[in-house]
């Protein structure tokens, strides 16, 4: 037998290389799909952590206005805390600034510089030093951080001179 009259091996034969070479673009495409849903299932994600966390600190907004006293404030938040995806904290600006509610007891009172750093982060910071509402979704951490600065002083802070306050709010996305 010469060279020419063997026999090609199966993966250099026409027939098993054309039903290959027409599924790699079905392949393809099929994987793009996978991605896509990935993305945007994603995208969904972070939009209902956005809404959720608007209607918490909403909510933690309107306790903090109606509440007469910061014991009041701290029975609604740890209500709402009592979720374990969620952690709540209010801080209220002074010197040095403090936290007047939690979803944790032993946070209560604290300065905001003895708050963990994962607490304690730049959405807390931001919402409390510049106002408005500040959010970040830590992807490594499946975490989504959402800050709110309170407009005005109240009372259930526990002082009438305190200029700012602020309303952290933490949800776990991790099952």
């Amino acid at each position: 037998m010469t060279p020419v009259d063997a026999p090609l091996p199966r993966w250099r034969s026409l027939r098993w290389r054309l039903p290959l070479l027409m599924a790699a673009p079905a392949a393809t495409l099929a994987l793009v799909g996978v991605l896509g849903l990935h993305v945007e299932s994603g995208q969904r994600l972070r939009r209902s952590l956005e809404r959720r966390g608007e209607v918490v600190t909403r909510l933690v907004q309107d306790a903090a206005e109606s509440a007469a006293t910061p014991a009041g404030l701290q029975r609604f938040v740890g209500r709402v805390g009592a979720d374990p995806d969620v952690r709540v904290v209010v801080v209220a600006a002074g010197a040095p600034a403090r936290v007047v509610a939690s979803s944790r007891l032993d946070w209560v009172g604290q300065p905001l510089a003895a708050l963990p750093p994962e607490v304690a982060g730049d959405v807390l910071r931001d919402a409390l030093g510049r106002g408005g509402v500040h959010h970040t979704f830590h992807e490594a951490r499946q975490r989504f951080d959402y800050g709110l600065a309170l407009p005005r002083p109240l009372p259930s802070l526990g002082a009438a001179d305190t200029p700012r306050a602020a309303v952290m709010l933490q949800l776990d996305t991790r099952a």
